[in-house]
């Protein structure tokens, strides 16, 4: 009776084996396995990798975007206009007071209206563009829109964004307003308007 016991015993586990191997193949559709707590925290465990992964992208994204203009080593800022010094005190040569000769002062020079516009390439320091501006260079910028941000504004010109400070060509954005670009172009200053 030993062997005979023997064989139902080895018959017995191979039976459960097979089951189980056939339970693992063959689910039955719409019966769902009870979560163990091992997989609820592997599942707890991957959403809190990932939600500080998005929030790290997301800080990043939003760091590197408002400290741009800063860092921005093609924003170029383009001093003003040498001032004339001061002319030096005269040297005292003679302890002897001299009265200075006085010659009759010139009227005032008034520059004429031609005199006061400025050009550069085509481009008329002051003038308001609608929309499309192109100097005698070929540049050519296109504003297709502008939207602002809180206290900074930017520019979508030539497919691209541009945040105040940022240069494009040799055009750089000084200010974006409402409804129009502020835009340095060399020593002059246009404007660029949506339609």
């Amino acid at each position: 009776m030993s062997i005979i016991s023997e064989a139902l015993k080895r018959a017995h586990i191979e039976a459960v084996r097979q089951d189980r191997v056939q339970a693992r193949l063959y689910r039955t559709p719409g019966v769902a396995d009870y979560p163990t707590r091992e997989s609820r925290r592997r599942v707890a465990l991957a959403l809190l990798a990932t939600n500080a992964a998005l929030v790290g992208i997301v800080g990043f994204m939003v760091w590197s975007r408002r400290e741009a203009p800063l860092r921005s080593a093609s924003a170029r800022v383009i001093p003003d206009a040498p001032r004339a010094l001061p002319a030096p005190a005269p040297s005292i040569v003679a302890a002897v007071p001299v009265a200075p000769k006085e010659q009759p002062r010139e009227a005032p020079k008034v520059p004429s209206p031609s005199a006061v516009v400025s050009e550069r390439d085509g481009l008329v320091a002051g003038r308001s563009y609608s929309e499309r501006l192109t100097s005698k260079r070929g540049e050519e910028l296109v504003l297709s829109g502008i939207t602002i941000a809180g206290d900074r504004g930017a520019a979508l010109m030539n497919g691209k964004v541009l945040w105040e400070g940022e240069r494009i060509g040799s055009f750089v954005v000084n200010k974006v307003a409402r409804d129009r670009v502020e835009l340095q172009y060399r020593d002059i200053v246009v404007y660029l308007r949506l339609p």
